[in-house]
Protein backbone atom coordinates (compact mmCIF):
# COMPACT_ATOMS: atom_id res chain seq x y z
CA UNK A 1 0.00 0.00 0.00
CA UNK A 2 1.53 3.61 -0.76
CA UNK A 3 2.16 6.13 1.88
CA UNK A 4 0.06 9.08 1.59
CA UNK A 5 1.63 12.47 1.52
CA UNK A 6 4.61 10.95 -0.41
CA UNK A 7 5.72 11.94 -4.10
CA UNK A 8 6.77 9.71 -7.10
CA UNK A 9 8.07 10.49 -10.09
CA UNK A 10 4.78 10.26 -11.79
CA UNK A 11 2.85 12.27 -10.06
CA UNK A 12 5.83 15.00 -10.28
CA UNK A 13 5.95 14.54 -14.43
CA UNK A 14 2.31 14.60 -14.61
CA UNK A 15 1.97 17.90 -12.81
CA UNK A 16 4.75 19.48 -14.65
CA UNK A 17 3.14 18.42 -17.92
CA UNK A 18 0.23 19.64 -17.36
CA UNK A 19 1.46 22.82 -16.21
CA UNK A 20 3.58 23.08 -19.68
CA UNK A 21 0.67 22.41 -21.26
CA UNK A 22 -1.70 25.15 -20.02
CA UNK A 23 1.56 28.14 -20.41
CA UNK A 24 1.55 27.06 -23.86
CA UNK A 25 -2.18 27.12 -24.48
CA UNK A 26 -1.56 30.69 -22.93
CA UNK A 27 1.36 31.83 -24.79
CA UNK A 28 -1.01 30.97 -28.01
CA UNK A 29 -4.48 33.25 -26.82
CA UNK A 30 -1.96 35.84 -26.00
CA UNK A 31 -0.39 35.65 -29.58
CA UNK A 32 -4.16 36.46 -30.70
CA UNK A 33 -5.17 38.65 -28.45
CA UNK A 34 -2.23 40.86 -29.78
CA UNK A 35 -3.25 40.03 -33.01
CA UNK A 36 -6.59 41.42 -32.83
CA UNK A 37 -5.67 44.26 -30.67
CA UNK A 38 -3.03 46.10 -33.07
CA UNK A 39 -4.13 49.50 -34.49
CA UNK A 40 -3.70 48.66 -38.22
CA UNK A 41 -7.67 48.45 -39.10
CA UNK A 42 -10.22 45.78 -39.01
CA UNK A 43 -8.67 43.37 -41.67
CA UNK A 44 -5.40 43.66 -40.79
CA UNK A 45 -6.68 42.77 -36.83
CA UNK A 46 -8.51 40.02 -38.09
CA UNK A 47 -5.67 38.46 -40.40
CA UNK A 48 -3.10 38.74 -37.06
CA UNK A 49 -5.42 37.81 -34.97
CA UNK A 50 -5.67 34.57 -36.61
CA UNK A 51 -2.03 34.28 -38.50
CA UNK A 52 0.06 35.20 -35.17
CA UNK A 53 -1.47 31.88 -33.22
CA UNK A 54 -1.15 29.64 -36.09
CA UNK A 55 2.27 31.13 -36.64
CA UNK A 56 3.10 30.03 -33.48
CA UNK A 57 1.58 26.71 -33.32
CA UNK A 58 3.55 25.98 -36.37
CA UNK A 59 6.73 26.61 -34.26
CA UNK A 60 6.17 25.00 -31.45
CA UNK A 61 5.04 21.97 -33.29
CA UNK A 62 8.60 22.12 -35.75
CA UNK A 63 11.14 22.92 -32.70
CA UNK A 64 9.49 22.88 -29.19
CA UNK A 65 7.27 19.85 -29.28
CA UNK A 66 8.21 16.47 -27.65
CA UNK A 67 7.48 14.94 -31.14
CA UNK A 68 9.73 18.12 -32.81
CA UNK A 69 11.58 17.09 -35.89
CA UNK A 70 14.17 19.53 -35.31
CA UNK A 71 15.19 19.00 -31.48
CA UNK A 72 16.73 22.20 -29.80
CA UNK A 73 19.76 22.08 -27.56
CA UNK A 74 19.15 22.82 -23.67
CA UNK A 75 16.30 22.57 -21.42
CA UNK A 76 13.60 23.23 -23.73
CA UNK A 77 13.74 19.43 -24.87
CA UNK A 78 13.88 16.71 -23.37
Amino acid sequence: MRRQGRWDGRMFRTICLTVRFIVELVIFFAFAYWGFNLDYGLIINILAGIGLPLAGTRIWGRYISPKAPVKLPGPITE
